[in-house]
């Protein structure tokens, strides 16, 4: 993302953000939030315009979704401007609602209220949206960690586009977990929730519910492949006693990897605060049985973060 805001700001040109099936705006939400953390560490962020198009079939969940939204942006450093489309998702041809190829399209949590379980349909509309983007643009798809529906609706997408995928893979090869039989793409983060809501779940015998989810980005621009060849850590880090485990996937399939703490030194000492979702190089494995083995001599470096706690930290 900040790689097409850099550009636009290059270009002096407005960022298109277009939130599909919106309700009542979450993912523009968590976008003008993102950007202004970005802004307020890249000061050059600031003097960017924003055009959010929310959509939604239902009139009256956008009204108050904006009146969410106008508070998020309350006191931003950048002028957003936000429109609403009343419309049927399915059917939307977003350049001719808006004019023009947005940067930044996202659908979250809502291919199954769309197209229940007709994939072929979900392929072919994504295959639409892609199209739609600025060359420099990206098409983020996010759906709950639901192995038998929504996250199989994402794999099946990535398998027929994945000519295009950026994240969260690192290659265009084809999908190594759609092989494995009971396993699905997913990933979790821990997290503090908020007081109130862990006190509300405790009122009705629940508990918080844990951050699991699956995700696509897709785009035309092959300057984003830069991961190819690198790792997906698609495993919470695993500790055990003398031992530090983790899976990956990558073209060469999803694979465990171990290191003993004895053998975590200067090369390697990355691989302490692995989290799920993180990108990184790995070089010098030893291949077991059943898994490889980092040693001393192994370089480990994680070259991006899926999640970046430190936007809460403010």
């Amino acid at each position: 993302m900040l790689e097409i805001l850099r550009r636009k700001k290059s270009e002096k040109k407005d960022v298109i953000f277009v939130d599909l099936s919106a309700g009542v705006c979450s993912a523009s939400s968590a976008f003008i939030f993102v950007l202004d953390f970005i802004s307020q560490k890249d000061q050059t962020m600031a003097d960017l315009k924003v055009k959010v198009f929310v959509q939604d079939i239902s009139d009256i969940a956008l009204d108050f979704g904006i009146k969410i939204l106008n508070q998020v942006a309350k006191g931003v450093p950048f002028e957003v401007q936000i429109e609403k489309i009343v419309s049927d998702a399915s059917r939307i041809n977003i350049k001719k609602e808006i004019g023009e190829n947005p940067d930044i399209v996202v659908l979250a949590f809502s291919l199954y209220d769309i197209f229940r379980d007709d994939t072929d349909s979900m392929i072919s509309w994504s295959d639409k949206i892609l199209k739609a983007i600025s060359d420099w643009g990206i098409f983020a798809l996010v759906e709950p960690a639901l192995k038998r529906r929504n996250s199989l609706f994402i794999m099946k997408i990535r398998e027929t586009l994945k000519n295009y995928v950026i994240a969260p893979c690192t290659h265009y090869e084809a999908c190594p977990v759609l092989k494995i039989k009971d396993d699905w793409c997913h990933f979790g983060t821990k997290w503090v929730p908020p007081l109130s809501l862990s006190r509300g779940m405790n009122l009705i015998g629940g508990r918080v519910p844990e951050i699991n989810f699956s995700y696509l980005v897709l785009s035309k621009n092959k300057d984003f492949s830069r991961w190819k060849n690198l790792h997906r850590v698609v495993s919470h880090k695993l500790e055990e006693k003398g031992r530090i485990r983790f899976w990956t996937c990558s073209s060469s399939g999803k694979n465990l990897f171990q290191i003993l703490e004895r053998n975590i030194g200067e090369k390697n000492s990355d691989v302490e605060s692995v989290h799920s979702g993180d990108v990184v190089f790995i070089n010098e494995a030893k291949e077991r049985n059943g898994f490889f083995e980092l040693d001393q001599n192994s370089e480990f470096k994680i070259v991006d973060c899926l999640f970046r706690h430190d936007f809460f930290e403010r």
